[in-house]
């Protein structure tokens, strides 16, 4: 809900095919946006503050709990991931709602 904290992602991994990818990870960057297509970014936070890279190796990451600044309404987001040729996956993504206090999303 607007003005809650996000409970942040304790631990994830990224497999391809039941494996990790050939190359370590460097980069990592989590942004939101209104929309896909919107090029204002809501809130991002990246592996220089807020992503924690666990094992560049093993592709594994943690992102803490934390306040973000996101309005009322839907936004969609997603993570990207440099490896150290400097080759760009998104793997992750989505939509998500943030709710006003007190009201539900039915």
């Amino acid at each position: 809900m607007y003005g809650d904290s996000w409970g942040g992602i304790p631990a994830f991994s990224i497999l391809i095919n039941g494996a990790v990818p050939a190359d370590d990870v460097a980069t990592v960057k989590m942004q939101f946006r209104k929309n896909e297509f919107d090029r204002v970014i809501l809130d991002q936070l990246d592996n220089t503050d807020g992503i924690t890279i666990v094992s560049a190796s093993g592709w594994t990451f943690a992102i803490p709990k934390r306040n973000l600044s996101l309005p009322q309404g839907k936004c969609s987001w997603w993570i990207k991931f440099w490896d150290v040729n400097g080759i760009a996956q998104t793997y992750l993504a989505g939509d998500m709602e943030v709710l006003q206090q007190g009201v539900l999303n039915a």
